[in-house]
């Protein structure tokens, strides 16, 4: 069996799941058939970001990324964020943040794209799972 890909996958939709502390990017392949669907599935969302999502997404890679170089990139965003209780009331500076996932061993993940959404992703873990055609979702099939 090949390696799950989503290497020019188009993001077909997301859900966010606040009580679950869940994230479902919902992904398909179409330059050949069957179209290949995958679903990337984030579990124990600590904190994410998005941006630039165009509704036209094409993914180039969800890649595993230290959390400490995550907060140093988007430090801007933890500094703002800070001001509205994002990511959590925790965020008192980038060194708290540092703290509160260090100690729940956190994971991080960066959302890169050709066109479209970026941004990175802060949980326990990630999954690709691939949908078959029973799964598939209605939108865009």
């Amino acid at each position: 069996m090949s390696e799950i890909s989503i290497h020019d996958n188009i993001v077909v939709g997301y859900s966010v799941f606040c009580e679950d502390c869940e994230i479902v990017l919902h992904t398909a392949y179409r330059d050949k058939e069957p179209h290949e669907q995958t679903d990337v599935i984030f579990r124990g969302v600590e904190a994410y970001y998005v941006a630039r999502d165009n509704m036209h997404t094409i993914l180039f890679d969800i890649e595993g990324c230290p959390v400490d170089n995550i907060i140093a990139d988007f430090s801007s965003e933890f500094e703002t964020g800070a001001k509205h209780g994002w990511p959590g009331a925790w965020n008192h500076s980038l060194e708290a943040c540092r703290d509160y996932f260090e100690k729940r061993h956190s994971k991080g993940w960066i959302i890169s794209s050709s066109y479209g959404m970026v941004g990175f992703v802060i949980a326990e873990s990630m999954e690709l799972r691939p949908r078959d055609k029973s799964e598939m979702l209605e939108v865009g099939v």
